[in-house]
C-alpha cells in the first residue's frame, strides 16, 4: 500500500502512528536540507487555512465571523477556533486559540498534505449531493513555492460505522480524510512540536454593519443592549457595510464589552455588528 492508499483509508488518532512512519524518508525531521518542502516564512503568510462552512445558507454574520479549523502562519503559529461558553448573550468576538509549532511539525503537515495531492492543482471535487445549508471546505496550502486553493462542497457528510469518512470519489475522499486528520493536530504533527495554547489577544479586528430597526427586537428576551459609536471613530458603520479594519483600542474595548445582540448607534441609525480578529489570509 502507498502512502497515498493509506491516507484515504486511515482517519482517527489511532491511525496517525501508521500514517508518519509511511512517509519515511520524505518526513525530514529537523525542516532542513534536501528533503525539506519549502513553504513561505513570513507573519502574514498561510502555510496551511483550513475552512469550513464557507457560502452555503447560513445565519447572518456568519461566514464573516467563521473562523479557520486550522490556520498555520509562516512564523510558525497555529490559529484555530477555541470554544465559546455556553451562555446568552455570547460575547460579539469569537474566541481564538494560538500556539505554536516548529520546523517538525510544519513539514509533517506538508507531508500529509502532499500525500493527499494538495500540493497540487486542484482536481475534479464536484459532487451530486446538494446540501445548500451546508456550504463548502476549503483547504488552502503553500509549498513548493507555490499555493494552492481546495474547495469542495458538502465534504465529509457521510461516515460508516466506524468514523471514517465515506465520500463520492477518491479526491473527495482525499481531501475529507486530510481535513479530517488535521483536526487532531496533536496526533498529526506530535504534541512535542507543538507549544501550549492560549487566547490570542489580536491588534486588529475587522467588522460588518448591518443597519436594523431596533423596532424589530421588541419583546425579545433578553432585550439588546444599545451603545452609542464614538463620534471621533475613524471609521462610521455606514461605510463598513461590507468590511473595515480597525486598530483603535477604543473601538477594540466597545467590541471585547459587547454581546452578539449589542446593537451599536451611529447618527440616528441602529446597526448589528459581527467582528473576528483579522488573521492572516484575510481579505477585507
Amino acid at each position: 500500500m502507498n502512502r497515498r492508499q493509506l491516507l484515504a483509508s486511515l482517519v482517527g488518532a489511532p491511525a496517525i502512528a501508521s500514517l508518519l512512519a509511511a512517509c519515511g524518508d520524505d518526513l525530514v525531521e529537523e525542516g532542513s536540507g534536501d528533503g525539506a518542502l519549502q513553504h513561505p516564512t513570513g507573519a502574514a503568510d498561510v502555510i496551511l487555512r483550513v475552512g469550513s462552512g464557507i457560502g452555503g445558507f447560513v445565519p447572518a454574520g456568519f461566514a464573516f465571523t467563521n473562523v479557520p479549523q486550522v490556520l498555520v502562519t509562516g512564523d510558525g503559529r497555529v490559529l484555530s477556533a477555541a470554544p465559546q461558553i455556553e451562555i446568552f448573550p455570547q460575547p460579539l468576538l469569537p474566541p481564538i486559540n494560538v500556539r505554536t509549532i516548529n520546523e517538525v511539525g510544519i513539514q509533517r503537515l506538508l507531508v500529509l498534505a502532499e500525500d493527499a495531492d494538495l500540493l497540487a492543482d486542484p482536481p475534479d471535487y464536484s459532487t451530486e449531493v446538494l446540501v445548500t445549508d451546508v456550504g463548502d471546505t476549503e483547504v488552502i496550502v503553500a509549498g513548493k513555492g507555490d499555493r494552492f486553493v481546495h474547495r469542495a462542497t458538502a465534504l465529509g457528510l457521510d461516515m460508516n460505522a466506524d468514523g471514517h469518512v465515506e465520500e463520492t470519489s477518491p479526491a473527495r475522499q482525499r481531501l475529507a480524510t486530510f481535513v479530517q486528520l488535521v483536526g487532531d493536530l496533536p496526533s498529526v504533527v506530535g504534541a512535542a512540536n507543538l507549544g501550549d495554547e492560549q487566547f490570542l489577544q489580536a491588534q486588529r479586528f475587522r467588522f460588518q454593519a448591518v443597519p436594523v430597526d431596533p423596532a424589530d427586537f421588541t419583546g425579545q428576551e433578553p432585550a439588546p443592549n444599545v451603545v452609542t459609536w464614538p463620534a471621533d471613530a475613524s471609521v462610521r458603520l455606514a461605510a463598513a457595510a461590507q468590511c473595515a479594519v480597525t486598530d483603535d483600542p477604543a473601538l477594540i474595548a466597545l467590541f471585547t464589552e459587547a454581546t452578539q445582540i449589542t446593537l451599536f448607534l451611529d447618527g440616528d441609525q441602529h446597526h448589528s455588528v459581527y467582528a473576528v480578529a483579522e488573521l492572516p489570509g484575510d481579505a477585507c
